[in-house]
C-alpha cells in the first residue's frame, strides 16, 4: 500500500492507495477497456481538486492526477497546463514520476508517498501464529498491542470481535482515527462474493502476508483484499476475487454477486 502525506493550510492528513506493483494488482492495472480515455482497472488514478476524491480547499475542481500507468510507478498529471505542481522543485507540464519521499507541492500543500507498516516484523509474525477462533489469544494480542502504545488499535479490535450492530456507529467513529492497512491487521470481517466449497469464511482465517491489505487464500490460492467501501469490493468481486468490506461500514443490503473464485 502506498501511503498519501499531505499537508498544508491548516491540513494534515494520510490516505491509502492500493498499490499496483503488488501481484494480486498487476495483472489489473488496465485490464478493462478504457472509457472516454481514462483508466478503468482496479486501482483507479486519484484526483485531487477542490471536487474531486481527494478534496483540498482552494484548489482547481481538478487540479492534479495521481496515476499508476505501470505496476507500482507513481505519476503526477497536470490536467491544466496553467496549474502550477512541482516535484522536487521540478514543473510538471504534462506527467512527472512521483518517487517514494519527493515532495510534490501545489497551492501551499506539500504531498509525499511512503509506505504503510502497522505493526513492528515480529508482531507481525505473531498476529499469523493466531488461531482465527481462539478468542483468548486474541484478546491477549490486543493486550500486547495497548502496552506497545497502540491503545486505539486494540480497542478497535476487541470491538470488532464482538460486533453488533448497535455497536457498529462505535466501531466506524474509532476506526476513522486509523488507516484502513491498520484495521485491515486486526479484522475479522466476512468474506464477501465468494461461495467457494470450503471458503474459510472470515479475513482472520486467510494466510498473514506483508502487504497488510491482502491476505492469501489457503483454499483458492488467491489474494483477498480488505476494501474500505462497497465501490472498490464490488470491483474487486466483479472481476473475479473475492474481497472483504471493513468492519465499520455497512454490509450489502442487495444480492451480492456470488462469484466462486476457487
Amino acid at each position: 500500500m502506498f501511503v498519501l502525506h499531505v499537508t498544508g493550510r491548516g491540513v494534515h492528513l494520510r490516505r491509502e492507495w492500493f498499490d499496483t506493483s503488488h501481484p494480486a494488482l498487476a495483472g489489473f492495472t488496465r485490464d478493462w477497456p478504457t472509457a472516454r480515455g481514462r483508466n478503468r482497472g482496479l486501482v483507479r488514478p486519484l484526483m485531487i481538486g477542490e471536487r474531486q476524491e481527494l478534496a483540498l480547499p482552494g484548489l482547481q475542481p481538478l487540479h492534479a492526477i495521481l496515476e499508476q500507468a505501470s505496476p507500482g510507478e507513481v505519476r503526477v498529471r497536470a490536467p491544466v497546463p496553467v496549474v502550477e505542481l512541482f516535484v522536487e522543485g521540478a514543473r510538471v507540464f504534462d506527467t512527472l514520476p512521483l518517487p517514494l519521499g519527493a515532495d510534490l507541492r501545489f497551492e501551499g500543500y506539500s504531498l509525499r508517498l511512503s509506505r504503510t507498516a502497522p505493526l513492528a516484523p515480529a508482531e507481525v509474525e505473531r498476529l499469523g501464529k493466531l488461531g482465527p477462533l481462539d478468542d483468548h489469544a486474541w484478546r491477549v494480542f490486543a493486550d500486547e498491542l495497548e502496552e506497545s502504545g497502540k491503545t486505539t488499535l486494540a480497542e478497535w479490535m476487541r470491538l470488532e470481535r464482538s460486533l453488533t450492530p448497535e455497536a457498529r456507529g462505535q466501531l466506524a467513529a474509532i476506526g476513522s482515527e486509523l488507516m484502513p492497512s491498520e484495521r485491515a491487521t486486526v479484522g475479522s470481517a466476512k468474506i464477501l462474493g465468494c461461495n467457494a466449497h470450503g471458503c474459510p469464511g472470515r479475513w482472520n482465517a486467510l494466510t498473514v502476508t506483508p502487504e497488510p491489505r491482502f491476505r492469501d487464500c489457503p483454499r483458492c490460492k488467491k489474494a483477498v483484499p480488505w476494501c474500505e467501501g462497497l465501490r472498490d469490493a464490488e470491483v474487486f468481486v466483479l472481476r473475479g476475487l473475492a474481497a472483504v468490506l471493513d468492519s465499520g461500514e455497512r454490509p450489502p443490503t442487495v444480492p451480492w454477486p456470488l462469484m466462486t473464485v476457487g
